[in-house]
């Protein structure tokens, strides 16, 4: 059985954390351009697959958002969603199209492909 004062630590350690704020993105680098070039990332709503859809964007690729989150069916608000990722990009001069898609349905990644 844990004491008051561990569980107490125990609770604290376990506790959801949120993500750290993005950067604001940079304008487009015209040294490093992604012109005509197509990218997809998956996870584009959250920290990670964010950032790179950022980069990415900025530089010039057509990106496509996917993720499972989108401003419509948002459970979670503090992990994020594509549409708030598409809002960064589109406000740094970016490109970049949403697709809704879980990635652990092998259907819905094939439709993705099929775009």
């Amino acid at each position: 059985m844990l004491s008051p004062k561990h569980a107490q630590q125990l609770s604290k350690k376990t506790q959801k954390k949120e993500p750290p704020d993005m950067p604001a993105p940079s304008a487009p680098n015209p040294t490093f351009s992604l012109s005509g070039k197509v990218a997809l990332v998956t996870g584009a709503s959250r920290v990670i697959g964010k950032g790179i859809a950022i980069s990415l964007a900025t530089a010039c690729a057509t990106t496509y958002l996917t993720g499972r989150s989108t401003a419509e069916n948002l459970t979670d608000p503090i992990s994020g969603n594509l549409t708030d990722t598409q809002s960064t990009i589109k406000a740094a001069g970016g490109t970049c199209i949403i697709c809704q898609v879980d990635h652990s349905d092998d259907a819905q990644v094939e439709q993705l492909f099929k775009r």
